[in-house]
């Protein structure tokens, strides 16, 4: 991703214990709930990783990410997004 300095950083850990760093594109409220929109942080274009995150407050006021992986949804937020950044098309 070129000129990521500008993008806050974020850190996952995937199934194999690897971390991966992504970069947050943007944060959007939808249907009176928080996504983020982030991709991995890696000059390979061809091979990044996009991913859309729910926010959950767990116990505690901890803020918990998961994964969006329901269809229909990622297929409205994508909409939302590329309706709102048109210099980046995630599909």
């Amino acid at each position: 991703m070129e000129n990521n300095e500008e993008y806050q950083k974020l850190t996952l850990t995937d199934d194999n214990g690897k971390e991966i760093e992504f970069v947050i594109l943007e944060g959007i409220e939808y249907a009176n709930k928080k996504y983020l929109f982030i991709v991995e942080n890696t000059d390979d274009e061809d091979n990044q990783d996009a991913l859309i995150l729910e926010e959950k407050i767990e116990e505690g006021e901890e803020v918990v990410y998961e994964i969006v992986e329901d269809t229909d949804l990622l297929d409205e937020l994508l909409e939302i997004f590329n309706d709102r950044n048109d210099d980046i098309n995630i599909i």
